[in-house]
């Protein structure tokens, strides 16, 4: 399970631009997801994970550039966004069947290293205060002597917590803002790729086009990101066409009923503290995607058309409650008495995981080796679906090799 997240001021035609993301991460996104909102949501936003944080309105400088990176900041301090997650806007949309592993590649505008800062942004027709920070970003990157590009490419972002939080500690982001992920970048990866070497990969629309021009833009892309500049009426037509279906996002004609929010930390105020065990942490966000699960699946029951597709849905209305009130148990526990149950299969997990620090290197990386191969055939298991009664249970083996994989990766130094 990975966060897909998009920190989020409601923009117009009450958050169009956002609906139609959602619709094409629903649609081409094939790996496990929760969406979090960090910021505020529209009124017909459902089955998120939102965490309610107001905009900055100050007369700083820089104060649409400070509000993301202070929901940034929240993100990365969130228990229930997993440790590593996609970042993302609401003017972002994919347009071909996506998996994490197609967004680990860094991805940059250009190589600015071996231009003179007075040549930065002479083809440029952004913002000043874009331009601005982007030179502060790349004066910096320059002084410490990093490599120097330009990696404001509007597509999706990996970014792990640890690392993000290491950099707004380092440079003291929430008061001395950067262009974030040209910092983040630079400072991690050494394989950067430039858009323009790839085969198409992203289409970008910042100025007025016709409907059929910007469904001819897409034809090809993996991605679209749209400025300000290109939102009007042929663009709203055009995002139709490309994702006519509502999503499990929106409300259609329903009330409200599944938006979780950050209240659960404060209905588990330990889930803050430095001494919290991380199981805890973890099966909290388990706890929110079987809550999701259930919601979604539960009034699904009256409508199925055979016995296969009804035993399909009541299996994951029923394995999702019973994992939801395995995780209620543990929580309640540690909240009345301070102390772990342990009943939970994760707590097993997560010795198994502590286990892995006590390997030799080269053994070690040999049980890196098989993890990859038991995800790949998991994976595989799920996608064929030839016993849909194990689908649960292959998701959460799943989930359990990934955690393994990660800190195989940390202890090994991999980064990806």
């Amino acid at each position: 399970m990975i966060d897909i997240v998009i920190p989020y001021i409601i923009g117009p035609d009450n958050g169009l631009e956002l609906k139609y993301a959602l619709r094409s991460f629903e649609r081409y996104f094939k790996d496990e997801y929760k969406i979090s909102i960090i910021g505020e949501i529209p009124d017909w936003c459902v089955n998120v994970y939102q965490v309610n944080q107001a905009p900055i309105q100050d007369n700083m400088p820089f104060v649409r550039f400070r509000d993301t990176l202070a929901k940034l900041h929240t993100a990365c301090n969130t228990p229930e966004i997993s440790a590593d997650f996609i970042y993302t806007y609401d003017d972002i949309y994919l347009l071909k069947d996506t998996f994490t592993k197609d967004l680990l590649q860094p991805l940059a505008l250009a190589d600015k290293s071996s231009e003179p800062p007075s040549q930065w942004f002479i083809s440029s027709d952004a913002g000043p205060n874009w331009k601005k920070l982007l030179g502060k970003t790349l004066l910096l990157l320059k002084e410490e002597k990093k490599t120097m590009y330009n990696c404001e490419t509007h597509t999706p972002r990996y970014y792990n917590k640890e690392r993000v939080l290491k950099l707004f500690k380092k440079y003291g982001l929430l008061t001395n803002p950067y262009m974030f992920s040209s910092l983040y970048i630079n400072n991690y990866y050494r394989n950067i790729k430039v858009l323009s070497q790839l085969n198409i990969f992203k289409a970008g629309l910042y100025q007025p086009m016709k409907e059929a021009g910007i469904l001819r833009m897409c034809r090809n892309a993996k991605v679209l990101n749209v400025g300000r500049g290109g939102y009007d009426q042929e663009l709203k037509s055009a995002l139709n066409k490309l994702f006519p279906e509502p999503s499990k996002f929106e409300v259609i004609n329903s009330p409200k009923v599944a938006v979780e929010k950050s209240s659960v930390r404060e209905q588990y105020p330990f889930l803050n503290k430095d001494n919290c065990p991380q199981e805890l942490k973890i099966l909290v966000s388990d706890k929110i995607s079987a809550y999701y699960n259930y919601v979604e699946t539960h009034p699904k029951l009256s409508s199925c058309s055979n016995k296969k597709e009804c035993y399909e849905k009541a299996d994951t209305v029923i394995t999702n409650f019973v994992e939801n009130r395995l995780i209620h148990d543990e929580l309640n526990h540690y909240l009345k008495s301070g102390k772990v149950l342990g009943r939970h299969p994760i707590f097993e997990e997560m010795r198994a995981v502590r286990k892995l620090k006590e390997m030799p290197i080269l053994q070690l990386y040999q049980y890196y080796e098989k993890l990859k191969h038991r995800i790949w055939r998991n994976e595989d298991e799920l996608k064929k679906n030839r016993k849909p009664y194990l689908k649960y249970k292959r998701e959460q083996r799943k989930n359990s090799y990934n955690r393994e994989l990660q800190e195989c990766k940390k202890l090994l130094n991999i980064y990806e």
